[in-house]
């Protein structure tokens, strides 16, 4: 079972980065459906697997969301999703200028050798 949660855990986290990626919103605790699901029975445990398992088979890619959401067992809903903070999206830019000067840098440098050469 303990292999089966990790699984679980790593498509729940993958899951929550596609939900940020298309719909700028995901889960804010992970933890908590985690933590609901190792609280449940053997045989809950199977059910909601397969629950799961299904969700992601399906056309409407929400549906896992909405399935997950029911784990939480929360009713605050309004904290179960969070928009991706600016924070968050500056860092992806940084990452992504910190690897794309260097290139651009690299390629000026390689032009400019070629014209020198000629």
């Amino acid at each position: 079972m303990f292999v089966k949660m990790n699984y679980l855990s790593l498509v729940i986290d993958s899951y929550n980065k596609y939900l940020r990626r298309k719909t700028k919103y995901a889960f804010t605790n992970i933890e908590r459906i985690m933590l609901n699901f190792m609280m449940e029975p053997l045989e809950k445990k199977s059910e909601i697997i397969d629950s799961i398992s299904q969700s992601i088979n399906k056309e409407d890619r929400l549906d896992l969301a909405r399935f997950l959401s029911t784990l939480i067992k929360d009713s605050k809903t309004k904290s179960m999703f969070e928009r991706e903070s600016l924070k968050q999206r500056l860092k992806v830019i940084a990452t992504v200028l910190s690897v794309a000067i260097p290139i651009i840098i690299s390629i000026i440098q390689l032009l400019e050798s070629l014209k020198v050469g000629q």
